[in-house]
């Protein structure tokens, strides 16, 4: 009952006032006319050709409202693709997907592979599946198509969207900053966005404590102080003369633009390192400036405050690639299931063999705010680490990669769970980060005439498929696959892959693990005699040296372990404590002997050694007493 007051009184402190909103809405505005970027989605859409009867009004307006569903499409199409990407990254793509998909009615008509096809490389699939579904139900459900004739007779479909943020967010994948997006700069309705760019831009003007982390303070502060920002000229009415330079009827209904010049007031301006104060339109109204011209604080980079970090988590995954004796370059894929991480895309089989957050927790990658990890996933995380010890995984860790990969292919049903002859090879690790995951991929390799006959008539035809170079190009590949499939042709051309278990491996997300371990008796022969290893340089040894070593070996049961590669590693010996510890004792003996020797002042009239030095000069001390 107490949360609704306290969340009033918490935006009221932070609400701009009439003097600051229309300063803001001036100042922001005609700095944006002069400084926006072009960006594509900008630009006039020029799917919708001229009107076939310039002379019928009716045409006229049916032209008009047609080319603003085809802007509200391509809002949308922009929106969604810059959440969590830089605008960079989405110029390139935004072109390609509206010659892909010029309109709504293209997107709704194509298939899952074509869609994921288009967004390979951005990231978050999930945005293009929901990107996909909202366009099926502009279509199929929503359903107000817009029919059209150019001048060519072409018959052209516009179909319309949702023209409020209300019923926006009834679309897959839009939230209340999309929509508001989408209805501010298509619609031309007042509706106002929240993102990162927005919080740092009011917390400064504001000099607000509040840590942006926490749901609530956007809840509560920064879409209440949006919305007072954005109804000013909704509100107040006649603040503006006719005769002045930018005159309220021109402003008061440019929402879109507002929001889009906060945005890149933040981006270019209003940075969160080093930003360009001087230049900033609004600087006379923002708090923390003002605050560092009069020494209270030394940077405005102090806000927005963010305590809480988000800790990205770990997951280790084995992945199998068969390929054609024939043609390695052809292999076998598999669909991801749309709740699996990258879902919807293309990835070889594979299983997650460890995953540090816990099985109740539901995957969600295009989350915007993302969570901490659970205390159940610490603890889990904990006594996999303890379990390893610290001087490696035990053996049963050892196998636990080939063993779950090879339980996942007999379930699924790539291989046969009788056949004992299947060989699989041990290529290398791809390590790849996601925004909220450090994942590890262990790579193995398997020919397809271990595939069992009735693969095919066993699975869905859009389930599994072997893609060739050519076909992978166009094919919706998950960025992870690419870099697994280049792994493997490497380690293939340089002859590195191993028909052997993987080594064994601790659960951390470091540079690939190496294939060349010590055999596990050896191995488990020097963990019994608690042996120490001692590396010895190998650019210090000479022949007799080595020969000499192989027969201190000999005598006293050392053993030496050499990895193969292709350069020439520092040969180790492993020697017993109970020797290491008495050869150390005779060096250490004959060390202090010598700094002794060292320390004594030499004679300046003999040459007598240090013994018989001694014995004279006790002879004279007798003598004298």
């Amino acid at each position: 009952m107490t949360s609704l007051p306290r969340k009033v009184t918490v935006a009221k402190n932070f609400l701009f006032s009439s003097e600051e909103r229309e300063h803001i809405w001036r100042e922001l505005l005609a700095w944006y006319d002069l400084n926006k970027k072009d960006l594509p989605w900008r630009k006039a859409s020029t799917i919708i050709g001229p009107s076939s009867d310039e002379s019928n009004p009716g045409d006229d307006e049916l032209l008009k409202e047609m080319k603003i569903h085809q802007r509200a499409y391509e809002v949308l199409v922009s929106e969604l693709m810059l959440q969590q990407t830089q605008v960079e990254t989405v110029k390139n793509y935004f072109v390609k997907w509206m010659k892909r998909f010029p309109t709504i009615k293209d997107l709704s008509d194509a298939s899952d592979d074509d869609v994921h096809g288009a967004w390979s490389g951005l990231g978050y699939y999930k945005r293009a599946r929901n990107l996909h579904a909202a366009a099926k139900y502009v279509v199929q459900e929503y359903n107000k198509p817009i029919h059209y004739k150019d001048n060519s007779l072409t018959h052209n479909i516009i179909y319309k969207l949702p023209d409020n943020a209300k019923e926006l967010m009834n679309l897959k994948g839009v939230g209340k900053y999309t929509a508001g997006a989408v209805a501010s700069i298509a619609f031309g309705k007042c509706a106002s966005i929240v993102d990162g760019n927005v919080f740092r831009v009011f917390a400064r003007l504001k000099q607000i404590e509040e840590d942006i982390a926490v749901q609530k303070t956007a809840t509560s502060i920064f879409w209440p102080m949006a919305d007072n920002l954005i109804s000013h000229f909704r509100d107040i009415e006649d603040l503006c003369d006719d005769d002045e330079e930018i005159s309220s009827s021109s402003i008061k209904t440019r929402y879109g633009d507002l929001n889009q010049a906060i945005m890149e007031l933040g981006r270019t301006i209003c940075i969160p390192r080093n930003p360009k104060c001087g230049e900033c339109p609004i600087a006379d109204v923002c708090s923390a400036f003002k605050a560092v011209e009069q020494d209270q604080i030394n940077s405005v980079e102090i806000y927005p405050v963010k305590k809480k970090k988000t800790k990205k988590r770990t997951q280790i995954v084995s992945c199998c690639i068969f390929y054609k004796d024939d043609d390695n370059d052809s292999c076998l894929y598999e669909k991801q299931r749309h709740e699996q991480l990258l879902g919807g895309t293309w990835h070889f089989p594979l299983v997650v063999v460890f995953d540090e957050k816990s099985p109740s927790e539901e995957e969600d990658d295009t989350s915007e705010n993302l969570q901490e990890e659970s205390q159940s996933s610490k603890k889990k995380k904990k006594s996999k680490n303890s379990s390893s010890g610290k001087s490696g995984a035990s053996s049963s860790d050892s196998d636990l990669h080939l063993s779950k990969l090879q339980k996942f292919l007999i379930d699924e049903g790539f291989i046969d769970a009788n056949n004992s002859s299947i060989c699989f090879e041990y290529h290398s690790t791809v390590n790849h980060v996601f925004s909220h995951i450090n994942q590890t991929n262990h790579i193995y390799s398997c020919s397809s005439k271990y595939l069992i006959k009735d693969l095919q008539s066993k699975s869905n035809a859009d389930q599994w498929k072997w893609f060739d170079q050519s076909a992978r190009e166009s094919q919706g590949i998950s960025e992870v696959a690419k870099k697994i499939f280049r792994q493997f042709k490497k380690t293939l051309k340089n002859h590195e892959a191993s028909p052997v278990s993987p080594p064994k491996v601790k659960f951390k997300t470091k540079p690939p693990f190496s294939t060349e371990n010590v055999g596990d008796g050896c191995a488990q022969k020097m963990a019994d005699e608690e042996d120490t290893v001692v590396a010895e340089e190998p650019n210090k040894s000479s022949d007799s040296s080595q020969e000499s070593t192989t027969d201190l070996a000999e005598e006293k049961g050392i053993t030496e372990i050499s990895k193969k590669s292709k350069s020439t590693p520092p040969k180790v010996k492993v020697v017993k404590k109970s020797e290491q510890s008495t050869e150390s004792k005779k060096k250490r003996k004959k060390q202090s002997e010598g700094n002794e020797d060292s320390k004594k002042p030499e004679s300046t009239t003999s040459t007598t050694p240090t013994k018989k030095r001694k014995q004279t000069t006790l002879t004279a001390f007798l003598t004298k007493h």
